[in-house]
């Protein structure tokens, strides 16, 4: 019952989503299309296109079958976006790891005045995300990492599942790039405004990442995903002590957090 009750949810994403009969055939037969190529072994690169309607903003995306369940996670699932973010809708916003674009589009679908700086290193990605978000003139893509200096560093792409793809190895037998990397007071400095709104999807590095920053936590809004254990997470959310933690268990350590600052400080810049 519980695979079917999946399957049917899956299959719904595309009619919810899709605005045209080819589109919502194309996300509802998604996941099934994944099964049968992760049953039988076989590989595929294909990269698919949908249009769908998010608000008052219409785009073709581009993505393959893994990528499906990011769909729903993102646009129909809406885990980035809380109430709180509609009381003063946030100028400036960082996608850090921002996939193939679903969160930037969210962002900018919800938003549509804010600026969005999207940060991707893995290069499949980063081509899809610029292929879905092109034409649009507030989002800036940037083909970098977060690390906690600027340079190089070795980036461990997993082909099977992108989403982990990750500056980490983490038992990933993919294949190595080598990427730019920049550390996040860099980004929020490059970013030409005071930035409202992170949001993160990083894959490890996110204790790295923001310990080494000095302006994180005058930012108002920061929402993400960590792989973790509790204590893990206990350890991150000690670094914001002006913030309010709301914290949501997605899976066996991963947990969605939103993080809300309490009272307004000066931007320091």
């Amino acid at each position: 019952m519980g695979k079917f009750s999946t399957g049917l949810k899956y299959a719904s994403l595309g009619l919810g989503l899709g605005v045209d009969m080819r589109s919502r055939w194309v996300l509802a037969s998604m996941l099934p299309r994944l099964k049968m190529h992760r049953a039988l072994s076989l590989s595929n690169s294909n990269i698919y296109t949908a249009t769908v309607q998010l608000e008052q903003l219409r785009r073709t995306v581009h993505f393959r079958d893994q990528d499906i369940f990011i769909f729903r996670e993102v646009l129909v699932d809406n885990v980035y976006l809380e109430p709180d973010l509609y009381k003063e809708p946030p100028r400036c916003i960082l996608d850090l790891g921002a996939h193939i674009g679903l969160a930037t589009l969210r962002f900018a679908a919800a938003f549509p005045k804010a600026t969005i700086h999207s940060y991707e290193p893995d290069p499949e990605n980063f081509r899809l995300l610029n292929l879905s978000v092109q034409g649009l003139p507030n989002i800036v893509l940037h083909q970098e990492a977060l690390g906690t200096t600027i340079g190089k560093a070795t980036l461990y792409v997993n082909p099977d599942k992108h989403t982990a793809t990750s500056l980490k190895a983490n038992g990933n037998h993919g294949p190595k790039v080598v990427c730019s990397v920049t550390a996040l007071d860099v980004a929020i400095r490059q970013a030409g405004a005071a930035v409202d709104l992170i949001k993160f999807d990083i894959e490890g590095v996110e204790q790295e990442v923001f310990s080494g920053s000095e302006l994180a936590h005058q930012v108002k809004h920061i929402v993400g995903e960590m792989k973790a254990s509790p204590a893990e997470i206990d350890v991150f959310l000690r670094l914001f002590p002006d913030h309010k933690a709301e914290i949501r268990q997605a899976a066996k350590n991963m947990y969605m957090i939103h993080l809300h600052k309490r009272s307004e400080e000066p931007w320091e810049r």
